[in-house]
């Protein structure tokens, strides 16, 4: 009989449980936040083979990716709102001209912008000739005199 005796990960830990009901609700590591990777990693190191340890290196490469995806993460969000401020600088920069473009039915419209309005958060320009988001505008001219 073993002196010690190699323990038993089992999935009634609270770390290994949250992260299997994060899986089914989407990716593995969607909502995870660093207290959930730090429960994670404290149950790593918990129940690791006493003979046969992990290098504490190991450790820190994990975490120092975490860190890293985390920072990936706010870099994209931030992105993403600048390009939103971008696409409703443009929307409102178009009042008063003529624009053409395909509406999200598929059919064309050209008309004079003549206000702005948002839905679901996008810009859509509200012309003389019908609704027309932002992105799918084509042409954009002065209208004629």
């Amino acid at each position: 009989m073993p002196l010690i005796e190699p323990a038993k990960a089992t999935t009634t830990n609270t770390a290994a449980g949250a992260a299997a009901s994060a899986s089914k609700t989407g990716t593995a590591f969607e909502g995870m936040g660093s207290d959930m990777f730090m429960q994670l990693l404290v149950s790593q190191m918990r129940y690791q083979n006493p003979m046969a340890p992990t290098d504490g290196s190991e450790y820190l490469a994990q975490i120092s990716q975490y860190a890293m995806v985390e920072q990936l993460t706010k870099v994209s969000q931030g992105q993403q709102e600048v390009s939103s401020y971008q696409r409703a600088l443009i929307a409102n920069s178009l009042i008063g001209k003529v624009v053409t473009g395909k509406n999200e039915a598929g059919t064309p419209v050209s008309g004079e912008v003549t206000s702005v309005a948002y839905r679901a958060g996008k810009p859509v320009l509200l012309t003389t000739a019908g609704e027309l988001p932002v992105d799918n505008v084509d042409e954009t001219r002065l209208p004629a005199a």
